[in-house]
């Protein structure tokens, strides 16, 4: 691939890839949704959750609070409201839709389901194993691709190149060479996890010619 086509797939990857794998690992929780924003969320061991903005290296934080009660394979969430004072710094990171909402999340293996907002909750351990934190698979005119993402650091500063997969590489140029000839269907959060699994939590590409 040209110099500038390589540079057109990595501003792509980066906007796919944001927010997601900068964190240091811990004991939380990463949001993957078709449309709530991104955010964090903690369980404590005194029945406190928390439900923060992404971190950023230097950059400022906040977190909305509210109860948990684990039944069997469900945890049942019901949030804080949002004082008057909070409610702008809520805004604009995003978070005021969390003020009095209730949530119902499902176990499945270590990730948490909430089927109402089509959102899947993943552990920073398993978004740091390397197959989840650096692959990701795209569908060119019905081709399968799996193809390594970059890798940001906590600046929002590439840490990692990917590895070329020349098949993709191949496929990707073709589609460059007339772009306008092409649509690009995102599939993100819980589809994409029901569909690939953990691997799909980075969002499937979808490419077909017109």
């Amino acid at each position: 691939m040209t110099t500038y086509k390589k540079n057109i797939t990595v501003i792509i990857f980066y906007f796919l890839s944001l927010n997601i794998f900068g964190q240091k690992l811990n004991d939380f929780y990463t949001s993957f949704s078709e449309r709530m924003v991104m955010h964090t969320l903690n369980f404590d061991e005194n029945g406190i959750v928390r439900i923060g903005s992404i971190r950023r290296h230097m950059s400022p934080f906040h977190e909305v609070f509210g109860t948990y009660e684990k039944r069997n394979d469900s945890i049942y969430i019901k949030l804080y409201k949002i004082n008057f004072i909070d409610l702008p710094k809520a805004k604009n990171f995003g978070l005021e839709s969390f003020s009095e909402l209730s949530l119902t999340l499902y176990q499945n293996n270590s990730e948490l389901i909430d089927l109402k907002n089509r959102t899947v909750y993943v552990t920073s351990r398993k978004l740091n194993r390397k197959r989840i934190k650096r692959k990701s698979i795209s569908f060119i005119n019905g081709k399968k691709y799996i193809y390594e993402i970059p890798v940001f650091d906590g600046y929002g500063l590439i840490s990692r190149m990917p590895h070329k997969n020349k098949r993709f590489d191949k496929a990707l140029a073709e589609v460059l060479k007339n772009p306008n000839e092409y649509k690009t269907n995102v599939i993100r959060g819980l589809s994409a996890y029901q569909k690939f699994g953990l691997i799909g939590i980075n969002g499937i590409s979808i490419i077909t010619k017109n």
